[in-house]
């Protein structure tokens, strides 16, 4: 009787293992794609869902502001979604002033997003403004802190 509730114990352990591996063989080979993308989704930078965190002000105890803040613009790019990497990376390092080669290594990489340069002065905004790859999805993300929104928008 002994040996009996032992073969019990480990059919059902073998078939728990059993359920177990194939349910991890429908998710990791047969839903790959869907999971890949899911996973993709929630990496990439999205602007509606961004909170913006701000650090207190320091101030003196008469409310003279000792350390403030101050947000600069920025400018990033997603290589994967960028299709003429060469004529980016062109125009990003004139207006940039970034070696040309730091750029396209960036986009050649194949990560997700990187940050190409911080805090822009109000020339390299216009510049990025004026050119047209953000409008299209070559996927150039200039951030201006003042209005919390992609120029254009």
């Amino acid at each position: 009787m002994s040996n009996r509730r032992i073969n019990v114990v480990l059919a059902i352990i073998f078939l728990f293992g059993l359920a177990t591996s194939a349910k991890l063989f429908f998710i990791q080979i047969v839903k790959n794609d869907f999971y890949k993308a899911l996973a993709q989704g929630q990496t990439l930078y999205n602007l509606e869902e961004q909170i913006k965190n701000t650090r207190g002000e320091i101030s003196f105890k008469g409310g003279e502001p000792l350390a403030i803040n101050v947000e600069w613009p920025l400018v990033s790019i997603s290589p994967n979604e960028v299709l003429d990497k060469e004529r980016v990376a062109n125009e990003l390092s004139l207006v940039l002033n970034i070696d040309k080669n730091s750029i396209s290594d960036k986009l050649k990489s194949g990560g997700i997003y990187f940050i190409l340069k911080k805090q822009l002065n109000t020339e390299e905004v216009k510049k990025i403004k004026e050119l047209d790859l953000w409008k299209n999805p070559e996927c150039l993300h200039p951030y201006e802190p003042e209005s919390g929104l992609f120029p254009g928008n």
